[in-house]
């Protein structure tokens, strides 16, 4: 138990903002070699273990937007981590008890049944409960070659590979087989490799200029009254310095009015002034059926009309209470602003900027392939907008930032991350990062990007060929029973 700990705790050295992207290949070896001599019970202890060295340490941010944002007592907010790191890492135990529940030949264990069960428990993970899908092993490799793998299965296929790697190198240490995991090793690389080479987009038209601006004010600042003219004419007079740009992006909630207030001081018709577009993150009030409803929402504004995208995933506890009439309570202890939002459940269609088509995203939606993929193929580019102030100086900036890496590569579309306080950057239809700009290196990022035009087999067909393929692998695993 205490080596499975210390192996889910190093797996995060795989991940940015540390970026040794081979040390998950030695961790999971490690962690199926403790599996493969395990019974189910012992296995599914393991594997509790380490999800939850994995994720404690992991996701440790949510005690800084509890805490120090959300007024939470150290003890609820440290709870709050251990609670989400123990239902995650319950996850990973069922997958390590099932895995040990068939009985398989070692190299179809390794190489097919561990990596496939990891795959579907990590695709679990992202729907069950609302979903969290965060820290999937297959955004390390957002920098490798296996990266080339997301074009065609998405993120998960990447995770997949990555458990197939680390099953061939448990199978060598375990049975002193060397061709075929070594054959399996050459392969995932091989394809991955050529992946990266294959041209899936292409560019349309000519490169848009992009500027965002980032407020870079605390989360308790952001939402103070007394402080809010300021800031309102702060992203006023930075957005007049920028109207030589095509499009220029506000991050999430930019100002802590809704929007009915803002028409009233006339902003979107100053806005509508500028030569430029704007891509503005707000607060949204509708009434509908004597209902008022409040939508965290993104408006983009050109000189001729105003379109509006509505944040369909929510965070839960952040932006809404999940089983209210059961966890309701808890709102008495975490204060938290905009946080009885509403989803939006209606389609909705990518927004024109700079007549181009933009996929619009808010905060944490980007974490999710299936919400980016509703944009797509018609969007010619992705932005994201987020409010990355309630993470602290901690992980979750850099891992955000890997995220919409991979989603620029599973779509092949360029990506621009505008965050109030983070990181903004502007990446291209590979995932590498052509500008980034955090709150130490000023105000304004000013970039290029290309928008590209072309259809992905994952943008075609999300995850549905990559279950098939895991269900392939783990019928195929349970034909042969164990040596």
């Amino acid at each position: 138990m205490l080596l499975a700990l210390v192996l889910g705790l190093l797996t995060n050295l795989a991940f940015e903002p540390f970026g040794y992207y081979p040390v998950v290949f030695i961790t999971l070896a490690l962690l199926f070699g403790l599996w493969g001599a395990a019974s189910p019970g012992h296995a599914a202890i393991i594997g509790f273990a380490f999800g939850f060295g994995f994720f404690a340490f992991g996701i440790n941010w949510l005690y800084i937007s509890v805490h120090e944002f959300g007024s939470a007592s150290p003890v609820l907010a440290g709870a709050a981590v251990v609670i989400l790191a123990c239902i995650m890492s319950t996850l990973v135990a069922f997958g390590g008890f099932m895995q040990a529940r068939f009985s398989s030949s070692p190299a179809l264990r390794y190489l097919a049944l561990l990596p496939s069960v990891w795959v579907v428990v990590e695709w679990v993970r992202g729907w069950l409960f609302t979903g969290f899908p965060w820290l999937y092993v297959g955004y390390s490799q957002t920098d490798s070659w296996l990266a080339g793998w997301a074009p065609v299965f998405g993120v998960l296929g990447v995770s997949l590979t990555v458990c197939v790697i680390a099953g061939s190198l448990t199978l060598l240490l375990v049975r002193h087989l060397k061709i075929l995991p070594v054959a399996a090793i050459v392969l995932a690389v091989a394809v991955g490799w050529a992946g990266t080479k294959i041209e899936w987009s292409s560019g349309e038209g000519e490169p848009i200029s992009v500027a965002v601006v980032q407020g870079n004010v605390s989360v308790v600042d952001k939402w103070n009254r007394q402080k809010a003219l300021k800031l309102l004419d702060y992203f006023v007079s930075e957005s007049e310095n920028l109207a030589n740009s095509d499009i220029v992006i506000w991050p999430e909630i930019a100002l802590p009015f809704v929007d009915t207030r803002l028409e009233k001081i006339q902003l979107w018709d100053v806005l509508m002034q500028s030569p430029a577009d704007f891509l503005v993150g707000t607060l949204e009030e509708r009434t509908a059926g004597g209902e008022t409803y409040y939508h965290n929402s993104a408006y983009a504004i050109s000189s001729d009309s105003i379109q509006k995208y509505r944040k369909s995933r929510l965070v839960p506890f952040g932006e809404f209470t999940p089983f209210r009439s059961l966890l309701g309570w808890l709102e008495e202890f975490v204060f938290l602003p905009a946080s009885d939002m509403s989803a939006y459940t209606h389609a909705q269609q990518p927004l024109e900027l700079a007549g181009r088509t933009a996929g619009v995203s808010i905060c944490y939606e980007d974490a999710f392939p299936g919400e980016i993929l509703k944009m797509l193929p018609a969007a010619e580019f992705l932005i994201n907008i987020s409010e990355d102030a309630w993470f602290g100086e901690r992980l979750a900036p850099h891992q955000r930032l890997q995220m919409s890496k991979m989603r620029a590569i599973e779509a092949a579309r360029p990506v621009i991350r505008a965050a109030n306080k983070g990181i903004s950057a502007s990446i291209d239809h590979r995932g590498k990062v052509i500008d980034e700009l955090t709150q130490a290196k000023g105000n304004v990022l000013q970039t290029a990007i290309l928008p590209t035009r072309g259809t992905t087999p994952f943008v075609r067909f999300g995850f549905t060929p990559l279950l098939i393929v895991c269900g392939l692998m783990i019928a195929m695993s349970l034909t042969r029973r164990k040596d």
